[in-house]
């Protein structure tokens, strides 16, 4: 097998897991295009979901709710705003997660719902997680 050849079984895997898809939806009589988080970027963002705290056997895995959750996960998926591409870099994305912030918690809300919703981070599967944290 030359380097350039893919391995039969990467092949197939490339086939049958999709890449990250994305969506468009009209909210507050703007387009929005979301897509969905990569694997590694979801690990990231559980990981900054979780703290241990106690020592050895004593040690405990506790759920805490990060700073700007809601903005931080709008920030890491949408890509669009009425056509107007965002970038991906993270100096843009720091600024994207500043605005909505700041911005009207009802749109923020509607599109971390709908953030959770592509990402297959639905309520009852969070408080599930966290049941089992305890």
């Amino acid at each position: 097998m030359s380097k350039q050849e893919i391995p039969a079984w990467l092949s197939v895997l490339q086939t049958a897991v999709p890449t990250p898809p994305t969506e468009e939806r009209e909210i507050n009589g703007h387009t929005y295009r979301m897509r969905s988080l990569t694997s590694r970027e979801r690990d990231d963002w559980e990981r900054d979901m979780v703290e241990f705290v106690g020592e050895g056997k004593q040690r405990k895995v506790r759920m805490r709710i990060p700073d700007n959750m809601r903005a931080k996960l709008v920030a890491k998926c949408l890509v669009a705003i009425d056509g107007v591409e965002i970038p991906g870099d993270a100096q843009a994305r720091a600024q994207l997660e500043q605005f909505l912030s700041q911005a009207d918690a009802r749109v923020v809300n509607e599109l971390f719902d709908w953030a959770q919703q592509l990402n297959g981070m639905a309520d009852d599967a969070i408080e599930a997680a966290a049941a089992n944290l305890d």
